[in-house]
This record gives structure tokens, sequence and C-alpha cells, in this order.
């Protein structure tokens, strides 16, 4: 006549074997337990039977796309870090004289691309609507201070042109957009 096990006995089983361990060893555990006459076997009909297999396999996927996520989010904090320790880099670099200004502004704008397609990626990756009227607007402001740092001169000559070149942003935005 077959063993007859409480049902806390299998609620235990499959809380070992969807903890990773394999159906001998969820057996081995329980029977430190208190579980003496329950083998690998039992666990394994009962796992069969109750689809544990299954379980296992979705509660792993569903750590694996964590993980990812998080490196993700690591990632992409990292770079964001390193692209605003270049910026602060390049300015200084500007300021010092050892970068043409023509060029550190360029470079500065390239930085600030990278930078905006990183977070419209990681936006994108999380399903946050990205603004890109807003971040436009952002880019000009950075623009707009970098020049007051740098150059005082240039950003009087190109205080007049501002609101066209912040509308140009918005509508270049709006085509990557598409």
């Amino acid at each position: 006549m077959p063993r007859t096990y409480e049902p806390q006995a299998r609620k235990r089983a499959r809380e070992l074997y969807l903890a990773g361990l394999s159906c001998e060893e969820a057996a081995q555990t329980m029977r430190g337990e208190g579980y003496t006459y329950l083998n690998g076997e039992t666990v394994r009909r009962w796992a069969d039977k109750g689809n544990w297999k299954e379980a296992l396999e979705q509660i792993q996927a569903e750590e694996g796309r964590a993980a990812l996520s998080l490196d993700a989010e690591r990632v992409t904090a990292e770079m964001l870090e390193s692209y605003g320790a270049m910026r602060t880099e390049l300015l200084s670099n500007i300021k010092s004289g050892q970068v043409d200004f023509a060029d550190g502004v360029n470079l500065l704008l390239k930085i600030d691309g990278l930078r905006r397609h990183l977070l419209a990626q990681s936006a994108k990756a999380g399903a946050v609507a990205v603004d890109q009227a807003a971040l436009a607007l952002e880019v000009l402001e950075l623009i707009v201070q970098g020049l007051a740092e740098l150059n005082p001169l240039a950003l009087d000559e190109m205080r007049e042109h501002l609101p066209e070149l912040g509308q140009r942003l918005k509508e270049r935005y709006a085509e990557v957009a598409v």
C-alpha cells in the first residue's frame, strides 16, 4: 500500500523544488526535517503530476528578465555618469583653450546627442513616453548655458536667433521620433 503524506509535505517539497533543488535534494532535505521515508522518486512523481517544472521555468524566466533589467539600468547609469564626466572635462578644456571653441561646441553637441539617444532608448525599453519637444528645449538650454560659461560674446550674437533655433530643434526631434 502506498505511503500517504500530509499536504504540507507536498507543499514543502514544491517549495524546495522551486527554490532550485533537484527532486533527490528536496527529498534529502525533507528527510532531515523528519520525513524519514520520503525519497526522490516520490518528489519526482509529485513534480510531474503538479507541473512543477513549468512553474520553475516560469520563475527562472522572470528572474532572468529582472536580472537583465537591473543590468540595463546599471549600464545606463554608468554611461550617463561617463557622459557627464566627459562633458565637464570638455568644458574645462574649452575654457583653458586646450580645445578650440567651435570644435568644443561640436563635441558637446555630440555628447549631448549620445546622452539623449541613451535616455530615449532607456525610456523606450521601459515603455515610458519621451517628450521630444521638452528634450529639444533641454538641449538648447545646455547649449546656451555652455555658451554663457565659455563665450558670453558669442551668446550675445546668438540671442536673437534662439527662438528660431528652439523651433528647429523641436522639428528635428519630431522627425527623428517618427
